[in-house]
């Protein structure tokens, strides 16, 4: 998770009008996310870095 939370606020940085998070607020959110039955994580990784993801939930 933490790894995937610096990717998203990486990401987010370059769009800080969609999600101006910090580190303790996205591992919050992902760890709902992931707890959540509906929900599906898939990281993508160039060796043991993970270099972008796909989330999706039904809800």
């Amino acid at each position: 998770m933490p790894d995937l939370a610096r990717l998203r606020i990486a990401v987010f940085r370059e769009y800080p009008y969609c999600y101006d998070g910090d580190a303790d607020q996205e591992r919050r959110y992902l760890s709902d996310f992931s707890n959540a039955p509906d929900s599906a994580q898939v990281p993508a990784f160039d060796g043991r870095e993970i270099v972008g993801a796909a989330t999706a939930s039904s809800t």
